[in-house]
């Protein structure tokens, strides 16, 4: 995916980060008071099966207790519409992946640098170039009014390849 100019739609690019392979890619001090909402996109691909989630990180450390809460509602691969939810988990959901293929995540998150409550929704698209498309809406939370700086995409399952571009809103 080629970077994106947003600039004259209120966006401004803080940062990318490409990987290869990878079980874990961390991205710190991108969050930050110049902007207290973001666009995230992660362009990645990986093999079957594989789950990548987000950790918010505070200070170079991934906050990994039971305080991400989640909810979802997606088709998968034709008309029956599918949801669930998770609280008191260790990280969001973010992108998962059938069969070795790609996803693409846009991530709107909000106040995760401000000391108050962090929330965000995702559209992910799976699989785009085959007859199994799938589409994802997540809605996410947190339970607690942490400032953090920077985030991490993880998997437990296997590895993943891509990137993430992070960017700020300008508040006019």
């Amino acid at each position: 995916m080629a970077q994106v100019n947003y600039s004259d739609n209120g966006l401004v690019y803080i940062t990318k980060s490409t990987f290869s392979s990878v079980t874990s890619v961390s991205i710190d001090n991108c969050f930050s008071t110049d902007y207290s909402q973001y666009k995230i996109i992660i362009d990645a691909s990986g093999p079957s099966i594989n789950q990548i989630n987000m950790r918010m990180r505070e200070n170079g450390i991934d906050n990994s207790s039971a305080q991400y809460n989640w909810q979802y509602l997606g088709t998968s691969g034709g008309s029956t519409v599918i949801g669930s939810r998770s609280t008191s988990a260790t990280s969001f959901d973010t992108v998962a992946f059938s069969r070795d293929n790609k996803a693409i995540c846009v991530f709107e998150l909000l106040n995760p640098f401000q000391s108050t409550y962090t929330t965000g929704y995702t559209m992910t698209t799976l699989e785009p170039e085959t007859t199994s498309l799938a589409l994802y809406h997540y809605s996410y939370g947190m339970d607690v009014t942490i400032s953090y700086d920077g985030l991490t995409l993880l998997t437990d399952t296997s590895t993943f390849s891509g990137t993430v571009y992070v960017y700020g809103y300008v508040e006019s």
